[in-house]
């Protein structure tokens, strides 16, 4: 278990969220009308303040010693509520799951996206334990874009799965 812990914690320290151009206004040439989405609906990749995982709020921290602290918080979550799916164990099966989900406004999180599932249900857990997210008592604190608070933004998290020795 003290291996899978570690080989999870060096792979989240060293992934890299990915983050892309905002996305672009939607038109329709139909009619020559132009179709655009309404502001609130919008989701961001590229932000000023990306979101955070709760938990570090209130302890006088700099944004560089928030995120840490948020990504402690979210590496202890990930930690405690993992479950390698019985199949991917019995089949032995390793490697990282990459998922993509929008932390929303109010601070909770959905439109979660397998990007690249190792199979046997691992793709299903890291799915599961996103959405387990909006069952914290504290919910992520939303990003800002545009001098706007609380912008909807796309979050990529890669998970590995390793089993022991």
């Amino acid at each position: 278990m003290k291996k899978i812990i570690a080989f999870l914690f060096l792979s989240f320290l060293f992934q890299s969220f990915t983050f892309c151009q905002i996305t672009e206004e939607l038109e329709s040439t139909k009619d020559s009308l132009k179709v655009e989405k309404p502001e609130e609906e919008k989701i961001f990749k590229v932000v000023d303040d990306l979101p955070r995982f709760p938990g570090c709020e209130g302890q006088g921290k700099s944004k560089k010693e928030l995120k840490e602290c948020s990504d402690n918080e979210m590496l202890k979550f990930i930690y405690s509520n993992l479950k390698y799916p019985e199949k991917a164990r019995a089949e032995k099966t390793e490697g990282r799951v990459i998922a993509q989900f929008t932390v929303f406004r109010d601070g909770s999180v959905g439109n979660v996206k397998i990007l690249r599932d190792i199979g046997n249900g691992c793709g299903e857990e890291v799915e599961r334990l996103i959405l387990l997210m909006n069952d914290m008592p504290q919910k992520w604190i939303p990003g800002r874009s545009r001098g706007k608070p609380f912008t909807p933004v796309d979050f990529t998290l890669p998970v590995s799965f390793k089993l022991q020795g």
